[in-house]
């Protein structure tokens, strides 16, 4: 079976810095992927190899969906993540800001996926 070249399409951004990269594609419905630098990254990516045929390590450590801009005007994302921070610890299901991943030396691979949802699929996915 021959895959549907709308689901496979790719278009590569360069360029843009992480910010500028989710302020001109970040969309409600839309999900990001992110890896970065940490040892978790890492071994989330490592781990990957074993389910592809050619053992290559993944591209992608981490994924979020985008529930758009509110009236603070920042984008905020849904997650499942680990933050440990002074004793503090958050794990599972958070919302965080975007701005979170906008630092390219700590996240070094973004991307989006955009499944060209209509208004009414999007609220169905976000509620």
């Amino acid at each position: 079976m021959t895959p549907d070249p709308l689901l496979t399409r790719e278009h590569v951004v360069s360029g843009l810095s992480n910010e500028e990269f989710f302020c001109q594609y970040a969309k409600a419905g839309r999900v990001g992927l992110s890896s970065g630098q940490t040892l978790v990254d890492r071994a989330i990516c490592r781990a990957e190899r074993h389910v592809n045929t050619g053992e290559k390590w993944g591209s992608w450590s981490h994924a979020f969906l985008f529930q758009g801009k509110r009236p603070d005007s920042h984008h905020w994302v849904i997650e499942s993540d680990l933050q440990i921070h002074n004793k503090h610890i958050r794990l599972g299901v958070q919302e965080n800001r975007i701005s979170k991943y906008y630092d390219e030396g700590f996240y070094s691979n973004v991307a989006i996926l955009d499944f060209d949802l209509s208004e009414a699929q999007v609220s169905d996915v976000l509620v």
